[in-house]
C-alpha cells in the first residue's frame, strides 16, 4: 500500500472516529436530559422537542410567560405559558399580581383561539383558590363553542368542532371539581341531570362524557344537594330496564358517593338514601344540641355577670355624652326595683333611676 493510500485511509478512519464520538456525545446528552426530567417530564420533553417551533435554548432557558402571552400567537407556546401561571397570593405575591393573573386566565379561558391554549387556561384555573376562578370556569363552560373575531366594525363567530367543544367543557367540569368551591355545585348538578341526547351516536356520547365529568367532580363536594343528586342518578342508572342506562355513568356516580362521604356502601340507591338520611338526622340533632347548650351557657353568664357574655362590649360613648341606658339580654331597659309601700323610686337610684338626671330631687316628706 502506498503512503498516499495509507494517509487517505488514516484520514477516513479519523473522520469516522470523530463521527462516532459525536454520536456518542449526543446519545449521552439525551440520556442525561431524560434522567434529569424523570418519568413525569418525558411527555413534556417529547412535546417540546417535536414542536415545529422548537428552539434548543428553550430546554435550559424558560421564557417569561407574560412575554409569551403578549407577543406569541403560537398555540403550543401560549398553552405552556398559561400552564406556568401560578396563584400569586398562594406563593408570596401581591394582590395586584393576583388580580392580573386571574384576569389573564379568566380571559383566556373564554377567548383563546387555540383549543390547546384555552384548555390550558381552564386547567390552570382549577388550581386557584380565588373565588373568581369558579365563576371563570362556569363562563368557560358556556363559551366553549368557539370565539369571536372582529372584521372591521362587526364581530364574526368562529365555531370549534363538536369534539373539541366537548373536550373544553369536560376540562371545565373537571377543574370545577379541583377548585373545591361550593359555588359550582349547582352547575355540576345541572349538567349531571341533563337528559340524554336524541341525536347521533357521537352526540349522545359527548353528552354522556359531560355527565360523567360532572359526576366525577361532585365527588369532591360532601354537601346534601350534591350527594342527593348522585343518589338520584344512581337510582335511575340501576334500572336495568332503562334503555338509556350507562354503566360508566353508574360506576362513576357510585365512586363519587364513596369519595364524597367516605362511606363504603354498595352501589345500591336505597342503602345510600338510608345512610344519608341517618347522617342528616344525626347532624341536625347535633346542631340543635349545640344551640341549646350555647343558650344554657349564655343564660348562666347572664346570671353570673349581669350581661350577655356572648355579645361584644358596647363601644365607649363620645366625650361629653352620657352612656346609654342599661339593657338586659332581651334588649329592653330593666324594670325599676320595687320600693316599700309602693313609693316611687329614689331619684338617685343610679342605673335603675326612672327620673331624668337633670330633675331635682323631691323634698323630704312630700
Amino acid at each position: 500500500m502506498s503512503s498516499q493510500a495509507r494517509r487517505l485511509r488514516g484520514g477516513g478512519g479519523a473522520a469516522a472516529t470523530g463521527r462516532r464520538r459525536q454520536a456518542l456525545r449526543w446519545a449521552a446528552f439525551r440520556l442525561a436530559c431524560l434522567a434529569l426530567l424523570g418519568p413525569a417530564g418525558c411527555a413534556s420533553f417529547i412535546d417540546d422537542v417535536t414542536s415545529r417551533d422548537f428552539e434548543f435554548r428553550e430546554l435550559f432557558f424558560k421564557p417569561n410567560p407574560f412575554v409569551v402571552l403578549r407577543d406569541s400567537k403560537d398555540g403550543d407556546k401560549r398553552a405552556k405559558a398559561l400552564r406556568a401561571l401560578h396563584e400569586p397570593l398562594q406563593n408570596g405575591g401581591t394582590k395586584e399580581e393576583q388580580d392580573e393573573v386571574v384576569r389573564i386566565l379568566c380571559t383566556a379561558a373564554v377567548s383563546e383561539h387555540h383549543v390547546v391554549a384555552r384548555a390550558a387556561a381552564i386547567q390552570a384555573l382549577g388550581r386557584f383558590k380565588d373565588p373568581r376562578a369558579a365563576e371563570g370556569l362556569k363562563a368557560a363552560y358556556f363559551s366553549a363553542g368557539g370565539y369571536q373575531v372582529r372584521d372591521g366594525s362587526r364581530l364574526e363567530s368562529v365555531a370549534f368542532p363538536p369534539d373539541q367543544v366537548t373536550l373544553l367543557r369536560c376540562q371545565a367540569l373537571t377543574s370545577m371539581g379541583e377548585v373545591r368551591n361550593p359555588a359550582v355545585i349547582e352547575h355540576l348538578i345541572t349538567v349531571l341531570r341533563q337528559p340524554p341526547s336524541r341525536g347521533s351516536v357521537q352526540e349522545r356520547q359527548m353528552v354522556m362524557d359531560e355527565r360523567i365529568a360532572a359526576a366525577r367532580s361532585l365527588g369532591n363536594y360532601n354537601y346534601p344537594e350534591a350527594t342527593a343528586a348522585l343518589v338520584d342518578i344512581l337510582k335511575r342508572e340501576k334500572d336495568k330496564v332503562n334503555p338509556e342506562r350507562d354503566v360508566a355513568l353508574h360506576d362513576q356516580v357510585h365512586d363519587s358517593l364513596v369519595a364524597a362521604t367516605g362511606k363504603k356502601l354498595p352501589a345500591d340507591a336505597q342503602a345510600w338514601e338510608t345512610a344519608l338520611r341517618e347522617e342528616g338526622g344525626k347532624n341536625r340533632g347535633e346542631a340543635v344540641a349545640a344551640k341549646e347548650q350555647g343558650g344554657i351557657y349564655q343564660l348562666l353568664n347572664f346570671f353570673q355577670f349581669g350581661k350577655d357574655a356572648s355579645k361584644p362590649p358596647a363601644p365607649a360613648p363620645p366625650a361629653g355624652q352620657a352612656p346609654p341606658a342599661a339593657t338586659n339580654v332581651w334588649g329592653a331597659p330593666p324594670p325599676p326595683p320595687a320600693t316599700p309601700g309602693g313609693q316611687p323610686p329614689s331619684a338617685t337610684g343610679g342605673a335603675w333611676n326612672t327620673l331624668p338626671p337633670s330633675a331635682p330631687a323631691a323634698p323630704a316628706g312630700r
